[in-house]
């Protein structure tokens, strides 16, 4: 059986770090409330997750193509994000 989502790391992923989550919700309070972390924490991407169980799709910022689930952090802070 394969696996069914990998998470790809872009640079090591600190152990015992506190992982938060900024999905989607009714009026998308996580994702402003995350996206705010990440530039007042200034946290840079880490990680992605792939997955065929994922639509076919790409997020562009700033012009340049991104996973859509993203993982953001530092030193002892995660944040995914959509």
């Amino acid at each position: 059986m394969s696996e069914q989502v990998k998470i790809i790391e872009k640079t090591a992923i600190p152990s015992g770090a506190t992982m938060l989550f900024g999905f989607p919700d009714v009026g998308l309070v996580g994702v402003i409330a995350a996206s705010h972390l990440i530039s007042e924490l200034k946290l840079a991407e880490v990680a992605y997750l792939d997955s065929k169980l994922l639509p076919p799709l790409i997020v562009l910022h700033e012009g340049l193509p991104h996973s859509p689930i993203r993982i953001f952090g530092n030193h002892n802070i995660l944040l995914a994000v959509t």
